[in-house]
């Protein structure tokens, strides 16, 4: 499969590969004709008695031709895993979810994406996840992230989303450099830029960043800004999970302090209150 497609339940292949005038093919390193298989395994064995990561990850990718994992522990067997399933289909909003949430990972040549619905007592699903492909500093990638906000899923829409704006910052040969900023700025609705941290002295700082509507520094322009820890690594979607999870914070923040401002309301107004 190429970037941008997708292996369906029945096996068919669906989704239109992204324009390239490269053609790749991955192959396992068991089909060379150059080295013997008692020679990769020796290699491997030998790596492994010396306990050292970077010689296994070297037999690993360029030896056998298969994907690198760091860390230690067996995955669970394909069986435990099914059981787990939960009976909807992606795109689908169960029962319970009051709010939806997305994170958007920033990358090059995508955006990543994570759609999750929330309910009580911080329950969560996932309600889809994927990749919009194209160079992030071209605007049509930013137009189909659009269209995802705008989607509705069972006649909701994102409440709230949090696009990571720390991939292109002082990097000039990665396109323009306030591309997150103007995009959440047009859409302040539904939108907030944030910045991943290994490390913060708080879950969650909230910064002002000043910019206007072409994402320049301005004075008279604010967009609120997000620090938040890094709190899924290893995973293709942990950043935009990680965003995903914070938004949650936010949004029982929010739900608390509507639920505060309208028992003073009451009190304030003991008419309005119901009597048996």
């Amino acid at each position: 499969m190429a970037p941008g497609q997708r292996l369906e339940a029945d096996g068919s292949v669906s989704g239109d590969p992204p324009e390239s005038s490269t053609l790749s093919f991955w192959t396992s390193g068991l089909c060379s004709p150059f080295v013997a298989f008692g020679e990769l395994a020796e290699a491997f064995l030998e790596a492994t008695r010396a306990a050292d990561p970077e010689r296994i990850k070297g037999i690993i990718n360029q030896g056998f031709g298969e994907l690198w994992a760091p860390g230690g522990g067996e995955a669970p067997e394909l069986s435990a895993v099914h059981r787990l399933r939960m009976p909807y289909r992606s795109g689908d909003v169960p029962d319970g979810v009051r709010v939806l949430t997305a994170g958007v990972d920033v990358q090059k040549n995508r955006l990543v994406y994570v759609v999750r619905g929330w309910g009580a007592r911080a329950t969560s699903w996932l309600i889809q996840q994927g990749d919009l492909w194209g160079p992030t500093h071209e605007p049509e990638v930013w137009g189909a992230l659009e269209d995802l906000l705008e989607q509705r899923f069972d006649g909701r829409t994102v409440r709230l989303a949090l696009v990571d704006s720390g991939f292109r910052p002082n990097k000039p040969d990665q396109g323009p450099e306030h591309t997150v900023y103007e995009f959440c700025r047009r859409h302040q609705r539904v939108c907030m830029p944030s910045k991943g941290y290994d490390s913060l002295k708080a879950p969650v700082v909230l910064s002002k960043i000043e910019v206007n509507t072409n994402g320049r520094f301005t004075a008279n322009s604010r967009v609120g800004a997000i620090a938040v820890v890094n709190l899924l690594e290893g995973s293709r979607y942990g950043q935009a999970a990680a965003l995903a999870v914070l938004i949650m914070l936010i949004s029982m923040v929010a739900m608390g302090l509507q639920l505060t401002l309208r028992a003073f309301v009451l009190r304030r107004q003991p008419w309005r209150r119901k009597t048996g």
